[in-house]
């Protein structure tokens, strides 16, 4: 007779449910995952306060990307045993990949009370607090990660798994060195382990050393051409070194490689008609271009959409956030029609396209980017209701936009983001008229602002990107760290300065002063990483060299 054992129980004499789990089993690992699914749901049903199959069940449906159902299927599990470990870790795993950050926290930190030993029941809550930006807290659990590794590793019994997972919980940390080494001590054991060949990748690039990271990812997709995250991180590397060709294409993996995939913040939206690769003879059809990932993605690709509206007799650009649809109307809506969401019929639509792979469609290098500026267009009696403002609360003064944050969800906020605090020394010359731009979430505060600092803020009534948009084209200057502040002043052809974290994004290339995206923009890069001092100083001593009048065209060289 078999004896099946599951966590948190006695041993069950019972042949047909032990028969029944083994070929499920079975099934799941010759890859026969419909089968499995099925042969699982019966014995659920004909068992259904038999835990470990929700569990298997779960973790069934988690590799085939359907996070809610498996979230589902621990919920129930841990509603039958309480006391299992395992099923409030996977539980809280899968709430992070959802972006649910708290949900994920309350799960991973019951799972290390009831398994204090479990190493990666540690490892999941300090990703788990990572991306809910609870630092010191993911530090916490990152330290319990290395301590319970430490014996294994002094033994010389770890895997190469261990010395990866040690190098993560390290660089999470900002133990670079560290990290390095222990993913590098995890390719000795294992030279053909791509998960550690991008893992080890990912910190060169964190570090500078882009080249070296190229490599890396280059030979973590060389063993696994599947591995979506190392081939989307190898386009980002390639694009920032200049291979546009090839990092367009690897870009293309983005959809189930990034972080956002994966916690199921991104997803291609559904869609019945066939991608444009660049293909011709469509100048009697019709093209849905959707957009995709952040406000300053939009405002960087959108550029396209004119270049677009050349090759087919009609364009159209879903765009469903509505702080977004005005100045999208403005900028494009005598050549593009817009859509808040898509289609219901799409009879007179031929192709479709992701905005952020236009760039691929077109084949797009350094340069041959769309040069027409500025593309986002302001009405003149939009611009002329915040001139009139502008002139009243700041006459004959040299006006500079500001933003010193960005979306707070974004995977490296915590890196491009300053506090107040360090962003006030910028503006302590009293020479000009600081504008703000920082819109502020509904439960923050509005900063300190020192009585000597020519102050204005109206952002309580820029309720959309177009009001924003109006308020910028007036400027005379705009300082921003990376965000969609950036974009969206350079599409307007204003003058930029951008602060600029040491791993930067690939768009701005490796350690350049200037973009070919944005004629108008200047990038102040940290000399190295976290060094925002430096950073700040240099802006400071740019601005000490305005002599005013000033023609703003110079902006971009001082």
């Amino acid at each position: 007779m078999h004896i099946l054992k599951w966590p948190g129980e006695s041993a069950i004499n019972n042949s047909e449910l032990a028969n029944a789990m083994m070929q499920a089993e079975a099934y799941a690992q010759a890859g026969r995952l419909i089968e499995a699914e099925e042969a699982y749901r019966n014995i659920i049903a004909a068992y259904p306060k038999f835990h470990p199959a929700y569990q298997a069940l779960g973790l069934l449906v988690y590799g085939a990307g359907n996070l809610a159902l498996a979230a589902d299927l621990f919920k129930a599990a841990i509603a039958l045993d309480m006391n299992v470990a395992l099923y409030h870790r996977n539980y809280g795993e899968i709430c992070r990949r959802q972006g649910k950050f708290d949900e994920a926290i309350r799960a991973g930190a019951q799972a290390c009370r009831l398994a204090p030993s479990d190493v990666d029941a540690h490892f999941n809550l300090g990703l788990a607090c990572s991306d809910a930006k609870e630092h010191a807290r993911a530090t916490y659990a990152y330290r319990k990660v290395l301590e319970l590794l430490e014996p294994q590793l002094a033994s010389r019994e770890a895997s190469p798994q261990m010395w990866n997972m040690r190098g993560i919980s390290l660089h999470r940390m900002n133990r670079f060195d560290e990290a390095r080494k222990s993913y590098q001590h995890a390719l000795v054991l294992q030279p053909d382990f791509p998960v550690a060949l991008n893992s080890l990748g990912s910190l060169l690039n964190d570090i500078g050393l882009v080249k070296e990271a190229h490599d890396s990812f280059t030979k973590a997709v060389n063993l696994a051409p599947e591995f979506a995250m190392a081939r989307l991180n190898l386009g980002m590397a390639q694009l920032k070194l200049g291979n546009w060709q090839a990092g367009w294409e690897n870009y293309e993996a983005r959809w189930t490689g990034s972080a956002e995939s994966g916690n199921g913040t991104f997803s291609r939206p559904v869609c019945p008609l066939p991608q444009w690769d660049g293909q011709g003879d469509t100048d009697k059809q019709g093209l849905l271009v959707f957009a995709e990932q952040g406000f300053g993605d939009m405002f960087q690709f959108s550029r396209f959409l004119e270049p677009a509206s050349q090759r087919f007799s009609k364009v159209g650009f879903v765009c469903p956030d509505p702080i977004t649809h005005l100045i999208m109307e403005w900028s494009f809506g005598e050549r593009v029609v817009l859509l808040k969401r898509m289609p219901a019929d799409y009879a007179t639509w031929h192709w479709q396209c992701p905005l952020m792979s236009l760039p691929r469609a077109f084949q797009t290098r350094p340069d041959s980017i769309p040069s027409g500026m500025p593309y986002l267009k302001v009405p003149k009696v939009a611009q002329a209701h915040w001139r009139t403002r502008l002139e009243v609360a700041a006459p004959g003064s040299f006006t500079v936009g500001v933003a010193w944050t960005g979306r707070r969800t974004h995977q490296y906020d915590a890196r491009r983001s300053l506090r107040f605090e360090q962003f006030l020394p910028i503006l302590k010359d009293g020479r000009f008229t600081w504008v703000s731009l920082q819109k502020l979430g509904v439960n923050e505060q509005h900063p300190a602002i020192p009585d000597d600092v020519n102050w204005i803020d109206w952002t309580e009534e820029l309720t959309d990107f177009a009001d924003t948009a109006a308020l910028v084209s007036n400027l005379d200057l705009v300082i921003s760290i990376d965000s969609s502040m950036v974009h969206l002043a350079g599409a307007l052809a204003r003058p930029v300065w951008m602060l600029n974290r040491f791993d930067s994004e690939w768009r701005w290339m490796e350690r350049r002063e200037d973009s070919p995206w944005y004629p108008t923009l200047r990038i102040f890069n940290q000399p190295q990483y976290g060094d925002w001092a430096s950073v700040i100083n240099s802006v400071r001593s740019a601005l000490g060299n305005i002599s005013l009048p000033l023609d703003a065209s110079k902006l971009c060289s001082i």
